[in-house]
């Protein structure tokens, strides 16, 4: 059963509460692992496989943490702060909000490809000039992460079904089909048709 009805011109796909709220979980056990760690620390490192040294087991405890910590925070501002859909497709493009990292628009003209990605729960859009769209981003944090996503996966832009509300292969089938219908208008309007 589809969330959306991909026959509309400008399909609009909220972020899930639901998914958020899971990710949101997930952050705060990072968060409390990672403040077990660092008040049993030397418990861990006198009972632990090889017997850490306890400045390790803090080190990994801060890590743990600061990741729970700092993803729960952010998770929680998209969660009740933010009100943008998670993913807009019009006849401009895609408009990727999907991830913390969404890159804003992408225009169907700067699509080469839309792939599956390695990770689970992924689309990659293979863009013509990668640099050019990460330049389009302000943050400096969020864009060394784009530039990282970047040099991992060959795009800049991965979109997150994990965080919307529909499932992998509609979103698949959304993106997939309209980047068709572009490339389709292209093609007839190059050969006349």
């Amino acid at each position: 059963m589809s969330s959306f009805d991909i026959d509309q011109e400008s399909v609009s796909i909220p972020v899930s509460r639901y998914k958020l709220g899971g990710l949101i979980m997930y952050a705060l056990a990072f968060l409390a692992l990672g403040i077990v760690i660092i008040v049993y620390a030397q418990e861990i490192s006198l009972t632990g496989y090889r017997h850490p040294p306890k400045v390790y087991v803090i080190f990994m405890g801060i890590l743990s943490a600061a990741f729970g910590g700092i993803a729960s925070l952010l998770f929680v501002y998209r969660f009740f702060l933010s009100s943008k859909p998670g993913l807009i497709v019009d006849l401009g493009g895609i408009h990727d909000n999907s991830t913390l990292m969404g890159i804003g628009l992408i225009r169907w003209g700067e699509i080469i490809d839309i792939k599956e990605a390695d990770q689970a729960g992924y689309i990659n859009i293979i863009v013509k000039d990668p640099e050019k769209l990460v330049d389009r981003v302000r943050n400096p944090l969020i864009k060394r992460a784009i530039k990282a996503d970047f040099n991992k996966h060959g795009t800049p832009v991965s979109i997150a079904e994990t965080t919307l509300r529909c499932g992998y292969n509609e979103l698949w089938s959304l993106l997939t089909t309209r980047f068709y219908e572009y490339q389709r208008a292209i093609e007839n309007t190059h050969t006349g048709i």
